[in-house]
């Protein structure tokens, strides 16, 4: 993840051109639309280079690392989850692209109660946003633990492991569901998500098949659980009118956690929130 400032995401914005918002009850998502964006992709996501064999991870046996080896560059994304193949699920730390060689990266444990393998692949996942932003926050390991636990007990789920991706595997299909009411416009390439009234998170991919692969499941995985919890306030176009005046203003003073990766000359993924 590289630290950088609102100015720069500004400038993103302004150099795209704002979808109408769809807006579902208390959720509502303004597309970022650019017709100049690169047709193809500039990079493998993770899921790609996993599904083409174009990296490696190996569980090193330490709950606070994984080891890459990636044949082609490849975007991590902070707070990507990576379940299933180790002795327990992780998360990344921080955004980069790795290439070359073999390196271990830092990761978040967030399963609690496991350490052995699987037998299986692994498979990917976002986390909800309350945890990703606890992970940019720098929060200690115990903490992290702590609103995994309290997440399943506010769904009512139970994981033997406390397994954050057992809330998918029990409520998957729920949230599917809602995210099906929202659909890529031609040309995206990112999202303004308001929930309650605020601007909850901003997601740029800098492509549309990018944005189509990955930022449909952020909705789904990240935001719409973020949307469901809790008490609720559906809103008119005049609040979403207005939240996106209170994040303009947050950007100009950095008051929002702010996340970009450039890769030869481009930028490959950013994110506030």
């Amino acid at each position: 993840m590289t630290e950088s400032n609102g100015a720069e995401i500004l400038s993103l914005i302004q150099s795209t051109t704002f979808a109408e918002p769809q807006l579902v009850g208390n959720i509502a998502v303004i597309g970022l639309l650019d017709k100049a964006a690169p047709q193809e992709q500039p990079i493998l996501s993770l899921r790609q280079a996993l599904a083409q064999e174009k990296v490696e991870i190996h569980d090193v046996g330490q709950y606070t690392g994984l080891l890459f080896e990636p044949k082609e560059p490849v975007l991590l994304r902070a707070c990507e989850g990576l379940l299933a193949g180790g002795r327990q699920d992780r998360i990344v730390k921080k955004s980069q692209v790795i290439s070359g060689r073999r390196r271990t990266i830092n990761v978040y444990c967030i399963e609690h109660q496991r350490w052995r393998r699987s037998g299986k692949e692994w498979t990917l996942s976002d986390i909800p946003l309350t945890i990703r932003r606890a992970v940019l926050e720098e929060k200690k390991q115990e903490e992290i633990w702590k609103l995994i636990e309290q997440y399943l007990e506010e769904w009512g789920v139970e994981s033997r492991s406390e397994a954050l991706g057992a809330i998918y595997q029990a409520l998957g299909a729920d949230f599917e569901r809602f995210v099906a009411n929202f659909e890529p416009w031609q040309h995206q390439v990112g999202m303004i998500v308001i929930i309650n009234g605020a601007v909850s998170g901003f997601e740029y991919f800098g492509d549309n098949t990018s944005f189509c692969e990955s930022g449909m499941r952020l909705l789904r995985d990240s935001y719409v659980p973020e949307a469901l919890r809790g008490e609720r306030k559906a809103m008119l176009p005049e609040d979403v009118a207005q939240a996106m005046t209170v994040f303009m203003e947050e950007l100009k003073t950095d008051e929002r956690h702010i996340d970009v990766v450039p890769y030869k000359e481009h930028i490959v993924y950013a994110s506030v929130i």
